[in-house]
């Protein structure tokens, strides 16, 4: 038997834990699901039950199943397809050809869809009334996109028969996951050719069911994994790897592998390998380190010239019946500042993903992290990424996206330098302006004193009256205070001058632009003009020519040839 591919879903419940591996056997492929655990076993005969007629089993156990390989496209692959050519009319056929198919299911029309026990328990109790809707009878929620294959013989089969339910379940849950799970795999592919909006749109699911979706999924996912479960829902392929499972290299797949050293010596005695098969969706891989672990981490993430993008890297312990996002302790995050490129290793940040290529067999990273565990702590890395095979259209759109990144980061870093400057001519400006403000602030406290000494000046005239020198000498003293409030005056008429020249040239600023702009629209006009001419001028060449032609052909023609004479003898009478 040689093993081709082998999943486990051990993030889920115990009771709904299982595996599922493809192999071959004489050179034909199989598909075996199988439980974890006894408790699993339950699930597994729910899944023989329901299985899609079309899928043949092969072999049944109480713990599992066998089903032969159906070879095939899925509607995934088919829409992927569409979106790489661009092939918008394609994609928006394909969904329909999906709707078709999942509207020829047993479906009953719900004037209010009244939920029942099993469906609450499951999904939650809808937070508005739903009023004629559609619903299964007995319904497959897990109707996604890869999970309907079409085999050589265009029959659409149903792959997964995990989720089937007894009770109603609105049709337009089962489509929101559909559209869902596709962009939560494909979200790099898919948002640059459609949005999530517009799928939803053309699957008709409005904002209230979709509303009432997103509750109904997130009640489902925390009864099948547990709480805090967003990490997990879709992930078809999270592949756990610990020291105990061996993985042996497959001939086509390729290799990602985890070093770690206490030394920052990296050696394949202290490392961790799973060999994967090549493709564009994002899946999850976990490494769980030895018991104890103290030191760094370096990752190879393939053993051939690569395409790879990464959307996460995270670092946890391992503590039961505990949330991992309190047990985090590193995120890449979005920056992914915390990776550390080497050995021929090229990559940039498009703000969502690591986009990274490998020029060699041998290019990795290191984390700039340093992992600090206990004796009795287990630590587990996570990584959320893609792999294939570089092409020549992915290479250039990964230059493109280099250079892109490179320029942009050029243009922000000159827009800072262009803002700091423009801002400090602005601050340069302001202070000077202080400047003049302050002088002539003190200039005017000078004035408002002056002015308060002369009022006081004449008070002291009034109260002294009687005394003629004393009062002449004082009235000499506020007369010069007088002089200079008038030459303060002065000034301040000045300054008025001056604003109002300000003023004057700022209309004539304004009359010369609209003049400009008069000017402008005339050019305009004679632009035009002159284009018509020579449109008119043309033509008139044309027919020129065409009279030319005409006349050449008449000239050229047998018959003014035969009647050269007739024109001989009439011109000669024309002379006579």
């Amino acid at each position: 038997m040689e093993i081709m591919y082998t999943k486990f879903n051990t993030t889920r419940k115990p009771k709904y834990q299982i595996s599922t591996t493809i192999y071959k056997e004489n050179e034909t492929p199989y598909v075996k699901k199988k439980a974890l655990n006894k408790s699993a076993i339950p699930h597994i005969q729910n899944l023989i039950s329901n299985t899609d007629p079309l899928c043949e089993i092969i072999h049944t156990e109480t713990d599992s199943v066998t089903f032969a390989y159906i070879e095939g496209k899925t509607f995934s692959d088919l829409l992927l397809d569409a979106c790489e050519k661009c092939d918008k009319d394609k994609f928006i056929d394909l969904v329909n050809d999906y709707k078709k198919f999942i509207f020829k299911r047993e479906i009953i029309d719900k004037e209010i869809f009244n939920p029942t026990e099993e469906f609450v328990e499951m999904f939650g109790y809808p937070t508005e009334v739903l009023k004629n809707i559609q619903c299964f009878k007995k319904s497959n929620i897990d109707l996604n996109f890869d999970n309907i294959i079409i085999d050589a013989d265009g029959n659409y089969i149903i792959l997964d028969s995990e989720w089937v339910f007894d009770f109603e379940i609105p049709v337009k849950f089962v489509l929101f996951r559909a559209m869902e799970s596709l962009f939560i795999r494909n979200e790099f592919i898919l948002s640059k050719f459609i949005s999530a909006d517009e799928l939803l749109s053309l699957l008709g699911v409005n904002d209230k069911e979709l509303s009432l979706s997103r509750i109904f999924e997130l009640n489902f996912a925390e009864n099948v994994y547990g709480k805090n479960s967003g990490d997990f829902r879709y992930e078809k392929e999270t592949i756990k790897i610990d020291l105990e499972r061996d993985m042996i290299p497959v001939k086509g797949m390729n290799k990602l592998q985890i070093y770690f050293s206490e030394n920052g010596q990296y050696s394949e005695s202290n490392s961790l390998v799973t060999h994967f098969e090549y493709s564009k969706e994002l899946r999850t891989f976990e490494f769980t380190l030895p018991l104890g672990f103290r030191g760094g981490i370096r990752i190879d993430p393939s053993e051939t010239n690569s395409l790879m993008i990464v959307k996460n890297i995270t670092i946890y312990k391992q503590i039961e019946n505990v949330d991992r996002e309190l047990l985090k302790l590193f995120s890449s995050d979005t920056d992914f500042s915390g990776i550390v490129l080497a050995n021929g290793l090229k990559a940039f940040n498009d703000g969502n993903f690591l986009h990274m290529i490998s020029e060699n067999n041998d290019s990795n990273f290191i984390l700039d992290f340093f992992i600090e565990s206990l004796k009795d702590e287990l630590i587990t890395i996570s990584i959320n990424m893609s792999a294939q095979p570089i092409q020549e259209k992915d290479l250039i759109e990964f230059v493109s996206g280099y250079t892109n990144k490179s320029e942009l980061l050029y243009q922000q870093l000159q827009d800072k330098y262009n803002n700091s400057e423009s801002q400090l001519s602005i601050l340069n400006d302001t202070i000077n302006m202080k400047a003049i403000l302050d002088k002539k602030m003190q200039e005017l406290e000078t004035v408002m004193q002056k002015n308060i000494i002369l009022a006081n000046d004449i008070d002291k005239i009034i109260s002294l009256n009687g005394n003629l020198n004393s009062g002449i000498t004082i009235l000499d003293e506020s007369l010069k205070n007088a002089q200079i409030l008038n030459e303060s005056l002065e000034l301040f008429d000045k300054l008025i001058d001056m604003n109002n020249e300000i003023n004057m040239l700022k209309n004539n600023l304004s009359m010369f632009e609209s003049e400009n702009d008069i000017l402008r629209n005339n050019l305009s006009v004679l632009e035009n003009k002159n284009t018509n001419l020579n449109q008119e001028l043309l033509a008139i060449e044309n027919d020129n020519s065409i009279l030319k032609n005409t006349l050449d052909s008449v000239f050229s023609s047998t018959t003014w040839k035969m009647t050269k004479p007739i024109r001989v003898i009439i011109n000669m009478f024309r002379a006579g």
